[in-house]
């Protein structure tokens, strides 16, 4: 749901949208800075930032989850390909083990860029004074925010 803000100053909204586009620059400690600065001052900055907050989190934990996962098989393919040289096949790998390498490789790729992406795409709704909610994290970010 995205709700128009009135009233927003520009500093208001460009700190907003940097939260947001600091999963590119910055990192967590710029929307970390932007919330401790303007937590009191701009409920519109206080919800863009602690959303960004949360939404780096995330984005780490599903990075570091995938990073597991992709490690696990490159492992057990990486087994499977070792028993298949013990049991006298001395040839190149595996297919099985070249897709399964090229499939995760490009499901990372798609997990950073979607990640990234879409954090761009919430940083400009910012720039505009909208309220754009992340899905789970917007709702309980606004809520802890504007109905409190």
């Amino acid at each position: 749901m995205n709700t128009q803000e009135q009233n927003l100053t520009n500093d208001e909204k460009t700190l907003s949208m940097f939260s947001h586009f600091s999963l590119l620059i910055g990192g967590i400690i710029l929307p970390l800075i932007i919330w401790a600065i303007k937590k009191d001052d701009s409920k519109f900055v206080r919800f863009h930032s602690l959303q960004s907050i949360f939404y780096h989190i995330a984005f780490v934990i599903a990075v570091i989850a995938y990073s597991m996962f992709f490690l696990f098989m490159i492992l057990a393919t990486g087994v499977g390909m070792d028993v298949f040289k013990k049991s006298g096949h001395h040839s190149d790998p595996p297919i099985l083990f070249i897709m399964v390498i090229i499939v995760l490789g490009l499901g990372f790729l798609l997990l950073a860029l979607g990640g990234a992406g879409y954090s761009i795409y919430v940083g400009l709704k910012a720039g505009k004074g909208e309220l754009c909610k992340i899905p789970i994290i917007g709702k309980k970010v606004y809520d802890h925010v504007y109905k409190k």
